[in-house]
């Protein structure tokens, strides 16, 4: 017994170790590629200082991610107002660490800590939040894919305001998790989490009004159709 957790403890620090070093010879690499491929394909003005941009797999192992830290992104390009979109003190992509060695990263995982999120839609029904180039389609040459199955948000404040259908909601997420294969047509969607809502109301009408929520729970996804299970 004493041999096999030796082993075991042996083979584990190998594995963060390998780890560890591949990241340090790869980080100006991937740094400066994904930077490139975000570029292509946003349509907003990140404020970022370079010196945050981080590869680690300490924070996300086994994965390897690439940490946006300090970062503040603006409105969508187009939409009527320049204001913050997002301040965060950490936003990382993760993907696996077998990516390093064939060059193309598929992002798997999205986290979110500590940040202000400011969701907004004018009577038009255009949303400040739409920062995603729809005309951009990727193709088997590029470098950075996105295959989302975890969506993490931790200690972010919510606002979001839709004129157009006269919703407001503001909350304050402590933890909140998406779980699902959201690249498909059709997948089951988990979720589960907790939260203050301060206000969440319809045409004026209050259905939240300062009460804690926590809740748990599945989805069928069809489309835009969703199913709870």
């Amino acid at each position: 017994m004493k041999r096999f957790i030796l082993t075991l403890v042996i083979s584990i620090v190998s594995i963060i170790a390998i780890g560890v070093s591949l990241v340090f010879i790869y980080e100006e690499e991937v740094v400066a590629l994904v930077i490139k491929e975000l570029n292509k394909h946003l349509k907003t003005e990140i404020r970022i200082d370079p010196k945050n941009i981080d590869l680690t797999i300490i924070k996300s192992f086994p994965d390897c991610a690439i940490e946006f830290k300090e970062l503040t992104a603006m409105d969508a390009q187009g939409f009527k107002t320049t204001d913050t979109l997002l301040q965060a003190k950490s936003l990382s992509l993760a993907f696996n660490i077998k990516d390093l060695f064939n060059k193309n990263y598929t992002i798997k995982k999205i986290t979110l800590k500590d940040a202000q999120c400011h969701l907004k839609v004018d009577k038009k029904g255009n949303a400040n939040y739409l920062v995603w180039k729809s005309d951009t389609t990727s193709t088997n040459n590029d470098s950075l894919k996105f295959a989302l199955e975890n969506i993490t948000l931790s200690n972010v404040e919510l606002t979001y305001k839709n004129n157009k259908h006269k919703i407001k909601l503001n909350t304050s997420i402590k933890e909140l998790y998406f779980n699902g294969k959201f690249n498909e047509n059709q997948y089951t969607l988990i979720s589960d989490g907790n939260a203050y809502v301060d206000l969440f109301q319809i045409e004026g009408v209050k259905y939240l009004y300062h009460k804690k929520l926590k809740f748990d729970i599945e989805f069928d996804v069809n489309g835009s159709n969703y199913a709870i299970r």
